[in-house]
């Protein structure tokens, strides 16, 4: 048995997150590049673009959103634990490592650009939700 007759392909009429799952051996191969590839550019435009975004003064550095890129800015995290939360998951940089992501999977997976953002974004936002149980639970302790 050779090592391509282990790899079984996905039908055509399977649904995106299978076909994507189903990329085969070649994707799995691929795939921590595609992470890695998308983190070095958020760790790039970070370098770059931070001393800008940050604020000039030492005292005034918000510890838990120092960079102010999303809007969580605009809740107090004591107060309101889940606005600051969910807006906080709308961050310049977390979209555009979705959008990187999306890019690369469509690449590795041979699907359309669409199906596969209709999956990684489905998946993001499974995990924002998933991120807002822990402050659920301190606004509920707070009432």
């Amino acid at each position: 048995m050779t090592s391509s007759s282990l790899v079984t392909p996905a039908p055509a009429t399977a649904r995106p997150a299978t076909q994507l799952l189903h990329a085969g051996r070649r994707a799995v191969r691929v795939l921590p590049a595609v992470f890695a590839w998308t983190v070095l550019a958020l760790m790039t435009v970070w370098a770059l673009f931070g001393p800008w975004i940050m604020p000039h003064s030492p005292t005034a550095i918000d510890l838990q959103n120092p960079l102010r890129s999303n809007l969580g800015f605009l809740f107090d995290p004591k107060l309101h634990p889940v606005a600051f939360a969910f807006t906080s998951s709308f961050d310049i940089f977390a979209i555009w490592s979705l959008i990187l992501y999306i890019i690369g999977f469509s690449a590795i997976s041979r699907l359309s650009r669409g199906k596969t953002a209709a999956v990684i974004i489905v998946l993001w936002i499974v995990v924002v939700m998933l991120t807002l149980i822990g402050p659920a639970f301190q606004a509920a302790k707070m009432k």
